[in-house]
């Protein structure tokens, strides 16, 4: 507040107006500053980190037509991305047939990251093939180029000859394999099966998948079977992924109580 010559009050509002807007000003860019050097040092730390070629892994996802393989990379993206809308996660492959036929047709990669307590990162690489059996020839490209490999079988409709010839390229190409049972909520909501028909429609299926893996010369230490944590439970409409390991951690009362899997599944 000052006075001029005439005695009358001025307000010199526009020294106090700008000085704040120039410390605004400066503030901004201290801020830019340090976001870009934060980033710069991130990505030097995280790329480094991934030099370490010991800690990639390609893992093969295959099965049938139409069992729910796109759906279940969908899932991953839906629970590491739970903040966006779903409708924005979902990818079907860069090909516009893809996106008008709803199938895959060539191989569709994609990367998960993996942030361990000891600052090491791990680099997943998930294959998505086609199911169709005309496009076999992709799928046996990226059997010699994974290092495990994902079977996913319809529980509707169990083994076919197309479960038996993936299990076959398994063998001939000695991967790890790791099975999963999809569509496990049409037994719920579709179908209504009862629990007790339920389990025994999966143990068949994994009678089914034992007696394949003997007869094509499996060794019989990888054994299938859910209490062995190599088989899983899938519904990729609802997201939803567990195996008993999993099923008795989440239910667990009493952490130090032993269990018995093979009871509890049953």
């Amino acid at each position: 507040r000052m006075y001029d010559n005439l005695g009358n009050l001025n307000f010199n509002l526009e020294f106090t107006s700008n000085d704040v807007f120039e410390n605004n000003k400066e503030k901004n860019i201290l801020f830019k500053k340090r976001k870009n050097l934060y980033n710069e040092i991130f990505s030097f730390t995280f790329y480094k980190s991934l030099k370490n070629y010991q800690n990639h892994r390609n893992i093969l996802i295959c099965g049938g037509l139409q069992y729910g393989k796109t759906l279940f990379i969908k899932s991953l993206i839906f629970e590491t991305k739970t903040s966006s809308s779903p409708e924005d996660l979902f990818f079907s492959g860069s090909r516009k047939d893809e996106q008008l036929m709803k199938t895959t047709l060539k191989i569709n990669p994609i990367s998960f990251f993996y942030f361990e307590s000891d600052n090491t990162t791990s680099l997943f690489n998930f294959l998505d093939t086609p199911g169709h059996s005309n496009l076999s020839d992709e799928t046996e490209s990226g059997f010699r180029i994974s290092d495990g490999i994902v079977l996913l079988i319809d529980c509707i409709e169990g083994v076919n000859i197309l479960t038996k010839k993936l299990l076959n390229k398994a063998i001939y190409f000695k991967k790890k394999c790791f099975i999963i049972y999809s569509k496990l909520d049409k037994f719920i909501f579709e179908l209504k099966i009862p629990p007790e028909e339920t389990m025994k429609k999966l143990n068949f299926i994994t009678t089914n998948i034992n007696q394949i893996s003997f007869f094509l010369g499996y060794d019989m230490i990888t054994h299938y079977n859910p209490v062995k944590n190599n088989i899983g439970f899938l519904s990729s409409k609802y997201h939803t992924f567990f195996t008993i390991r999993s099923f008795l951690s989440l239910y667990c009362i009493n952490k130090t109580q032993q269990y018995n899997m093979k009871k509890i599944y049953n």
